[in-house]
């Protein structure tokens, strides 16, 4: 599946309408998904869905999230978030007020029941994008998502190499079956996080990193409370063929169906595979990774086949919501047939070279003022032709444009608006694209 954006939905779900320090609390956790989203997500994002819904004078069991001056700072902020750190859209959840028998979806509108103006319409009115000044700021309340003043469960998330992740998300619940009891946290740049649970206590923690299935501790045990360290069982190089077992050295995979194509978001890992031909006809595969495909000399695409290769963003396939990572052949698994194994020269076509992926680097990002852009050409046979740099802010505008002809550039943006931009550095049938912070 190919995605050209993503769309979140974030709300505030304000605990007391007239609390002025839960009103707060609950922006500030949309705040904190806002300033996740800006440095998690590498494809386009926007804010698809939000709100807050307000009555002129809530009470404490109102139903909604606070008063109409709540939601003009929740409109305000929002706006001015997502705007620096670096939303492609926003979309307000509602236009005007409804009659759908609930308190909380019926007020979200910036008109009420009686086709008055709310307040928070000013801050729409007032609202300009091209003249937004602030940075894209962590909230203060980034790591205790709830605020709660417990006694804390610590650890770490790391990945199969011991490498810490950086802003796994970390969840917790007093009862794990109901769904009872729900603390949320994120972790550190050293993997450790800090989750501080409700006053019914924690009995299950479940972590997850971006296209990596981290797992979940559950029943654990309290006291103490820690340290429950996670390791992303998924973040190792995917390997191709996946659930298939080869007892006989003699016997591989063959493919012999047309349009077969398989995915991963990080690396696939070919061996023990033929894409059969006759010599003038055969199979037809795709392979699309985020990061590298691997070709082991056991792979071979018999004369007459065609074979293709692609390094693209691929999102991970989800089970059951188990944030699970996987590789997928995106026909039936009854197009893998079993055969003899046959030793001849593998003819591919690569139509994408992916070492492109890992040989340009841009540092550092966030940048304040120059960026470093570094390009390793190990094999490329064109080294006369200088690569291409365009950079576009996330409107889509082109900022700047110039030709690299060394493999080390500095780059000059002192002079652009801070924010977020899309660096595309191209040469022939190579092209790389990259995020810029510029704070």
């Amino acid at each position: 599946m190919h995605l050209d954006f993503i769309s979140f939905h974030p709300y505030p779900m304000v605990a007391d309408p007239i609390n002025t320090s839960e009103i707060t609390l609950g922006i500030d956790r949309v705040l904190s998904e806002i300033y996740w989203y800006a440095h998690n997500i590498n494809l386009p994002w926007m804010l698809g869905e939000t709100g807050f819904s307000a009555m002129e004078s809530p009470g404490e069991r109102s139903g909604v999230d606070g008063n109409y001056y709540g939601q003009e700072d929740f409109a305000e902020l929002t706006l001015t978030a997502a705007r620096s750190c670096g939303a492609a859209g926003y979309t307000w959840w509602q236009y005007q007020n409804v009659y759908w028998g609930s308190n909380l979806q019926d007020n979200f509108g910036l008109i009420d029941h009686d086709d008055v103006l709310k307040p928070a319409v000013d801050a729409f009115h007032d609202f300009d994008p091209n003249n937004v000044q602030t940075s894209c700021t962590q909230p203060s309340n980034y790591y205790n998502y709830f605020n709660y003043s417990t006694t804390p469960v610590t650890g770490t998330v790391s990945d199969n190499y011991g490498n810490p992740i950086q802003d796994a998300v970390v969840w917790g619940w007093s009862n794990y079956n109901s769904g009872d009891g729900l603390c949320q946290t994120f972790t550190r740049q050293d993997g450790s996080y800090t989750l501080y649970p409700t006053s019914a206590g924690i009995n299950a923690i479940k972590a997850s990193a971006v296209s990596s299935n981290v797992g979940i501790i559950f029943p654990i045990q309290t006291p103490p409370f820690g340290p429950y360290d996670f390791t992303a069982s998924n973040s190792n190089p995917l390997t191709f063929p996946v659930n298939y077992n080869l007892d006989e050295s003699n016997q591989t995979y063959t493919v012999i169906d047309p349009d077969t194509t398989f995915t991963a978001p990080n690396v696939i890992t070919a061996s023990d595979f033929i894409v059969d031909g006759n010599g003038t006809t055969g199979g037809t595969v795709t392979m699309v990774a985020g990061g590298s495909i691997e070709l082991q000399p056991e792979f071979e695409a018999k004369a007459g086949s065609t074979f293709h290769a692609y390094i693209a963003p691929v999102p991970p396939d989800c089970n059951d919501n188990a944030f699970k990572r996987k590789i997928s052949p995106e026909n039936s698994v009854s197009n893998i047939f079993v055969t003899t194994k046959v030793e001849q020269p593998a003819e591919v076509k690569f139509l994408l070279s992916p070492t492109i992926y890992e040989n340009v680097q841009l540092s550092p990002n966030p940048a304040p003022n120059q960026v470093l852009i570094q390009i390793t050409e190990e094999d490329d046979n064109d080294k006369d032709t200088p690569w291409q740099l365009i950079i576009y802010n996330i409107s889509g505008k082109l900022i700047y444009q110039c030709s690299i002809n060394k493999p080390n550039t500095m780059i000059d943006i002192s002079g652009f608006a801070s924010g977020i931009y899309l660096a595309k550095i191209m040469k022939g049938n190579s092209c790389y694209t990259k995020k810029i912070i510029h704070q």
